[in-house]
């Protein structure tokens, strides 16, 4: 930074972030309602 801008200072970071499960959020709550006691296994293996 220093080279090329005069300063050290850090560029500042932006953005949201989602997760791999966003997309799935109404499929995993339907999930969880249908069967509350599944362990993470039996929920993957479908």
């Amino acid at each position: 930074m220093k080279k090329t801008q005069g300063h050290l200072k850090p560029r500042q970071q932006g953005g949201v972030m989602k997760g791999e499960l966003d997309r799935c959020e109404t499929q995993l709550a339907a999930m969880v309602e249908q069967y509350p006691d599944a362990t993470l296994l039996e929920c993957c293996n479908g």
